[in-house]
């Protein structure tokens, strides 16, 4: 039904302890990572790995899957065009505005450009472009990308005060 996820704690480089509950009287928790379940547990802890850009569900009903949602990063390909030797590929900014996020050599069969990480809810417009040999450029292409993710893990320090024994946790700035 309602999974909470309380404390998350560094044990290791990159082990973290994570600690949840659950509004069912009784629940599984059912953990995944980057979509794919790696434990199942009664327990309200457990201990996983996480590499940056992981991305972590805990779900307490059995069959459920994570809300689909991506990085950020999107990966564009497209079958090559007869004749090109590279692809400009551009971004919108202001409406009509283009600015080259990228240049792709023709590998013969299909091209591919890993875009940087995209903020989300926003409509994203990118535009392929194919050069020939003598520099002509085709007609552009467009695709537009809303990107769903999860929000981004805040910047935190952690301050521990040794005679009161608290621990004070604050935004980076």
């Amino acid at each position: 039904m309602t999974v909470t996820i309380g404390d998350i704690v560094r044990i290791g480089p990159t082990t973290h302890e994570l600690r949840f509950s659950s509004s069912l009287p009784d629940p599984t928790f059912y953990l995944f990572r980057n979509d794919i379940l790696v434990d199942t547990t009664k327990c309200n802890c457990a201990r996983i790995q996480v590499q940056p850009r992981d991305l972590i569900d805990v779900l307490d009903v059995a069959g459920e899957l994570p809300t689909p949602a991506v990085a950020g990063i999107v990966e564009l390909s497209w079958s090559s065009v007869a004749a090109a030797k590279s692809y400009r590929i551009e971004l919108e900014g202001p409406p009509a505005t283009w600015t080259t996020v990228g240049k792709v050599n023709d590998a013969g069969t299909r091209a591919t450009f890993t875009t940087a990480e995209l903020p989300p809810s926003v409509n994203n417009v990118f535009r392929v472009i194919a050069i020939g040999a003598d520099n002509n450029e085709s007609a552009p292409v467009s695709v537009t990308l809303n990107i769903s993710r999860h929000p981004a893990a805040p910047d935190v320090t952690a301050i521990m005060n040794a005679a009161s024994k608290k621990v004070t946790f604050a935004l980076a700035a």
